[in-house]
C-alpha cells in the first residue's frame, strides 16, 4: 500500500495551522491553558511514530497525523515569537495596529524560516507515521 501524500499534506496543513494558533497563544498571550495544552504535547516528542501509526483508525489518519505533527510546529514557533523584541509589537499597538495584523505582519514575517523548518519537521513526521500506518 502506497502512501497518501494528499493525507500527508493535509494533516500538516491542520498542524502548521492548529500550531501557529497555540505557539502565538504560549508566546504572546501566555494563557494557562495553553501552557497545558503545551504541556499535554510535549509527550508526543517522545512517542515513536510506529506506536502513533498502529494506534490510528483509517477514518481518522489526517487529525491524528496532525495532532502527531502539532509539537513541532507549536513549541518550536513558539519559542521564536518569544524571541522577537516585544518592542516590536508594543510600537505597533500604540499605532493601531490589531493582534492579527500583528501576527501577519510582524511575527509571522521575522520568524518564517522557523516555522518552516518546524513545518518541515511535522511533514516528515508525519510522512512516516502514514508511511508505517500504509504497511500495518
Amino acid at each position: 500500500m502506497a502512501i497518501d501524500w494528499s493525507t500527508v499534506c493535509v494533516a500538516c496543513a491542520g498542524a502548521l495551522l492548529l500550531g501557529l494558533m497555540l505557539a502565538w497563544l504560549l508566546a504572546v498571550r501566555n494563557l494557562p491553558a495553553a501552557r497545558f495544552a503545551a504541556i499535554l504535547l510535549v509527550p508526543l516528542l517522545a512517542v515513536p511514530p510506529v506506536i502513533l501509526a498502529a494506534m490510528r483508525w483509517r477514518a481518522a489518519l489526517p487529525a491524528a497525523a496532525a495532532i502527531s505533527g502539532l509539537p513541532f510546529i507549536s513549541l518550536i514557533a513558539a519559542r521564536r515569537f518569544r524571541d522577537i523584541e516585544r518592542a516590536y509589537g508594543n510600537s505597533a499597538r500604540s499605532h493601531g495596529a490589531s493582534e492579527w495584523r500583528i501576527f501577519w505582519r510582524l511575527l509571522l514575517p521575522l520568524s518564517w524560516q522557523t516555522v518552516g523548518i518546524a513545518a518541515a519537521l511535522a511533514f516528515a513526521r508525519i510522512a512516516v507515521e502514514s508511511a508505517i500506518a500504509a504497511h500495518l
